[in-house]
């Protein structure tokens, strides 16, 4: 008899676990959707509406709250079409590319027939029209160019109002937590960024790789190959330059990372057993809401975390992928002109491929800070 009603009890814990799971689990939403409508979130929708309608529909949220929403809960998922998405937005980068380079493969074309035509019994005609379908490459490749160097310094100019947004809430959120400290630390570290590093690639390194392409520009239409030298002295000026501002500035995260994680698991740890031991009888239950309450703030702060690294993505997708299609649009185009004109115009487009990688490098590296910088915000504040 004992161990039939032992049984009885058994399986009316096991139905009724379920049943209380389920509405913890309820509770739970309840309290994150409550917390979460706290928070103003009228900048962050605006950025995420900002996006084009493809990039949301890569990451399957209509609305930025949804999307920190559906993270904090655990329900967080890309969306289905991702890489499709993502390989028909390179390859129409790369036919772009291919079409704005239309007008070189013609004129390359054009110069190979001068070149056929008129032989080199006529070296002085052959040279004037040479130097004219050369000048014609030229205007178009400066449109070009300008193009791209707008394009790149716009997707940073975006980061840094992303940086400029956000960081008001991440930092209210980090306070919430208990992580005063890394709220401290927090504000100078998205200055930091968006104030100095962002502002020197934009402002410095961009110019410098856009410069270094006027003067293989200019060495292409004047045949001086010591403008190429001075290039190739400015691209490894830019490359050396971007290793040491990523450097720095990761370095810098690390350190004030690993100084501030301490101070905040102390300070909590203090605030609690204040709690508990200066509020008779109530103190362990106040002690105990506050880890609810922490926690349920833990989770929005990192689904937020997360929202600003989709929509800093979205952002930069796009310029990222045109540059990278730009760059091998040029040397699609630099296979194409070396079978119908001289080898100066292959080696013109090689090395504005090269330009172009090196912008690419420059958006990719500031958009790799700030996703990391991200993830710092995210790893404080859980102990």
């Amino acid at each position: 008899m004992r161990r039939l009603f032992a049984l009885l009890l058994l399986l009316a814990a096991l139905l009724l676990i379920p049943a209380t799971a389920y509405a913890l689990q309820e509770e739970l939403e309840d309290t994150l959707r409550v917390t979460l409508n706290g928070y103003d979130l009228s900048e962050w929708q605006q950025s995420y509406a900002g996006l084009s309608p493809e990039v949301r529909a890569l990451w399957g949220y209509e609305s930025a709250g949804e999307l920190i929403a559906s993270y904090a809960l655990g329900e967080g998922d890309i969306g289905e079409n991702l890489l499709q998405g993502l390989w028909e937005a390179a390859v129409a980068a790369v036919r772009q590319g291919i079409a704005s380079l239309g007008t070189v493969i013609g004129v390359a074309l054009l110069i190979g027939l001068l070149d056929a035509l008129l032989g080199e019994g006529q070296g002085s005609v052959k040279e004037i029209a040479s130097f004219l379908c050369y000048g014609v490459c030229v205007a178009v490749l400066s449109g070009v160019m300008a193009a791209q160097l707008s394009l790149a310094a716009g997707a940073i100019g975006d980061i840094c109002r992303l940086l400029e947004a956000f960081a008001p809430l991440l930092a209210t959120l980090l306070s919430a937590v208990g992580a005063t400290a890394s709220a401290g630390m927090a504000q100078p570290l998205f200055i930091f960024l968006s104030g100095t590093v962002a502002k020197t690639v934009q402002g410095l390194l961009l110019p410098a790789v856009m410069s270094a392409g006027v003067l293989h520009i200019v060495g292409a239409l004047t045949g001086r190959k010591q403008l190429d030298h001075m290039a190739g002295a400015i691209k490894s000026f830019a490359k050396w330059m971007i290793g040491g501002i990523t450097t720095v500035f990761l370095s810098s995260m690390a350190l004030r990372g690993m100084s501030v994680g301490g101070a905040d698991s102390i300070s909590f740890r203090t605030m609690k057993y204040a709690l508990d031991k200066s509020l008779p009888l109530v103190g362990g239950v106040v002690a105990g809401s506050l880890d609810s309450v922490r926690g349920c703030t833990l989770l929005i702060k990192n689904a937020a975390g997360i929202a600003a690294v989709f929509i800093a993505l979205g952002m930069v997708l796009t310029p990222l992928l045109r540059l990278a299609g730009m760059n091998l649009a040029f040397r699609i185009t630099a296979a194409l002109c070396a079978q119908l004109s001289d080898e100066r115009m292959p080696k013109l487009l090689g090395d504005l491929a090269d330009i172009c990688r090196y912008m690419f490098a420059c958006v990719a590296a500031v958009a790799l800070m700030y996703v990391l910088t991200m993830g710092l915000i995210m790893a404080l504040g859980g102990v």
